[in-house]
């Protein structure tokens, strides 16, 4: 059997590409770290051991020191824990088989059982602090052939062992991947699909043959008018600079399915034309100071995904209610005091946040998205909500803290669906024992509201994980709800 393991973890984000051995004499602390962890290594307490080669990996980025030697410890630490799990397979084969020698050899296949669980718990509790983008790509290296590919949480390949070097995903979807081919390196960024898009990651070193380019987070801020003659570019990342405007004939790449110039913080205005780039996917520009979209921003018809959070916007052109592919629209932290009618034209909205604006309601429509599953409207000025709001059937997170309601909306009552209700900080000061409608509810937030008892139905919430109450909750219902929700984690703020 090949042994898998797992190297993922969110610090690894930092890890350069290469496996050759690096030290940190001058870097105290990262020696500190690899003692500890080597030693809870040597105990078999490898989830604290991942931790401390964590915080080695953190140090040595730290000391400006490019070290692999963490990671390899990782790797060390995870081909144990695979072992481990085959011992419970294993310890699972002979209690069986015990059991069915004799009686009286049950005791010892119950304790071998446990044995195996307790390992099988062990190896899930680390797994668990591993990143997985999407819940089912982690990064895994097949030691006998020297190769990168990424598998799920049941150590399925999904990627198969293809790479020489690989990164974890990142936020936006991709993997930087290295290969050899004719005995040269390339890069690429792949998608969870595989497609490998050839990578540069400086503009000079720009080719007819590139499809991706990747230069984030480098303090630029003029992008060279020569960026628009690869007009065969699809994935654009410029991410993190001081970019203030766009080379004069961007539009001209209108093969680029993923644009991202999001945390640029001075982009103003986007060019004209910009509607041309009519093959856009995905389009990040939040984190700027755009006042205004182009009105024809509505022909991009094949715009799955836009943020326009954090940015300076006042009102939205109507064209932008003609995406009728958006799934995702982040309009966060803008100026919006109000919504276009043609809202609900967004027909296959399933995310949608609206936080931190300025608005009083909602349209009287708003409740006609079919797919709708997250809904953000924290940090506005809503008391109300419209009457069809409760058609919103699909919803599973919905998001009203830090507005001004003095009573939860009858509405509510009837999304039955709804794991997540956040009603933090406003003046609500009772909740109906409709409450126990919500079935589904796993975390119920109502901290910072007069409330001081909670309804009999709500009591019925069995399914609730987190829950944050007020402080205004007396003591006797704090101890009613502890009885009544064994499993659930109660704050109070």
């Amino acid at each position: 059997m090949k042994k898998i393991l797992v190297v993922l973890f969110s610090f690894l984000i930092f890890t350069a590409y290469g496996q050759q051995k690096t030290v940190c004499p001058n870097c105290p602390d990262y020696d500190s770290f690899m003692k500890k962890g080597n030693a809870f290594l040597k105990s078999k307490e490898y989830e604290k051991a991942v931790a401390e080669f964590q915080a080695a990996q953190t140090a040595a980025r730290i000391c400006q020191c490019p070290t692999v030697e963490p990671v390899n410890k990782v790797v060390d630490a995870f081909n144990k824990i695979k072992a481990q799990r085959d011992d419970m397979e294993n310890a699972k084969e002979r209690a069986i088989k015990a059991e069915n020698e004799a009686k009286k050899k049950s005791i010892e296949a119950q304790k071998q059982t446990e044995i195996a669980e307790t390992a099988r718990k062990k190896a899930e509790a680390v797994l668990e602090k591993i990143y997985f983008y999407d819940g089912k790509f982690g990064l895994a290296y097949d030691k006998e052939i020297s190769k990168y590919g990424f598998i799920d949480k049941n150590l399925s390949i999904k990627i198969n062992y293809y790479y020489d070097t690989a990164l974890p995903f990142d936020w936006i979807g991709f993997a930087k991947v290295s290969k050899s081919i004719y005995k040269n390196t390339e890069f690429f960024l792949i998608d969870t699909l595989n497609t490998q898009y050839k990578l540069a990651t400086e503009l000079s070193n720009l080719d007819s043959l590139i499809y991706a380019l990747d230069i984030r987070n480098r303090d630029i801020d003029t992008i060279q008018n020569a960026l628009v003659d690869f007009k065969q570019l699809k994935i654009v990342i410029l991410s993190g600079n001081k970019i203030q405007k766009l080379p004069q004939g961007f539009n001209k790449l209108n093969q680029i399915t993923h644009l991202y110039l999001d945390n640029n913080h001075q982009l103003q205005e986007l060019p004209p034309n910009f509607s041309n780039l009519n093959q856009l996917e995905f389009l990040n520009l939040s984190n700027n100071q755009l006042e205004k979209l182009p009105e024809d921003i509505g022909t991009l018809t094949k715009l799955k995904n836009l943020s326009l959070s954090l940015n300076q916007l006042k009102v939205l052109p109507k064209s932008i209610f003609d995406l009728k592919n958006l799934k995702i629209l982040g309009l966060a932290n803008n100026y919006l005091d109000s919504l276009p009618n043609v809202v609900n034209q967004l027909s296959n909205l399933t995310t949608l946040n609206l936080g931190g604006n300025h608005l009083l309601a909602l349209n009287e429509n708003f409740g006609e998205f079919k797919k709708l599953k997250l809904l953000y409207l924290g940090y506005n000025r809503l008391s109300t909500l419209p009457k069809n709001f409760d058609k919103l059937k699909t919803l599973i997170e919905l998001g009203l803290n830090d507005n001004e309601f003095s009573f939860v909306p009858d509405e509510i009552y009837k999304l039955n669906e709804l794991t997540n209700l956040q009603l933090g900080n406003n003046k609500i000061f009772e909740l109906k024992n409709d409450i126990s409608n919500l079935k589904n509810l796993e975390l119920l937030d109502i901290r910072n509201n007069p409330i001081t008892t909670l309804p009999e139905g709500f009591y019925k919430l069995k399914k609730l994980k987190f829950l944050y109450l007020p402080k205004s909750i007396s003591l006797d219902t704090m101890k009613k709800v502890n009885l009544n929700l064994p499993n659930c984690k109660v704050s109070q703020e």
